[in-house]
């Protein structure tokens, strides 16, 4: 019984003290995806074109909030949309404003992210959902897959 106890007791301390060293090395990663996320953020209100591709892997997969269609998209293809939408975001006043990570995961050198971000123009205000898929390479985070679902009124 004894011996019982004693395991018992191990795996309790050894679970203690590893459970805030998991802790915080997630919440890094989870740091450096909002980093990237912000510098989306910027990047995007900037109407930084150059910026906004460097977010990206070559081989993404975008289907953006930037455009109407519910198909997704090459970089390639995105790339030249942008300079468009991006003088369309000027005369409107589009901003994206404040975001929230509502869900995310971590594998390796993989993560998926879901996110509440809100934007206003002159007329409106509103919310999206993008999903994110993000691969961490040398050059640091970028996004392999952005998807956005329906704004939310």
């Amino acid at each position: 019984m004894r011996k019982y106890f004693v395991l018992v007791a191990m795996a309790v301390l050894i679970s203690a003290i590893a459970l805030p060293v998991f802790a915080e090395e997630r919440s890094g990663l989870e740091d450096e995806v909002y980093d990237l996320l912000y510098e989306y953020k910027d990047a995007y209100n900037l109407r930084d074109i150059e910026a906004i591709e460097s977010l990206y892997m070559p081989g993404a997969s975008i289907r953006s909030f930037a455009f109407p269609s519910s198909d997704s998209m090459s970089l390639k293809d995105f790339s030249q949309r942008l300079p468009r939408v991006a003088s369309q975001w000027l005369d409107e006043g589009f901003k994206l404003n404040l975001f929230k990570i509502t869900s995310f995961d971590v594998n390796d050198d993989r993560a998926t992210a879901r996110v509440r971000w809100k934007y206003r123009t002159q007329k409106e205000k509103g919310v999206f959902r993008p999903s994110f898929i993000m691969l961490k390479t040398a050059a640091g985070w970028k996004i392999l897959k952005e998807d956005y679902g329906r704004k939310e009124d």
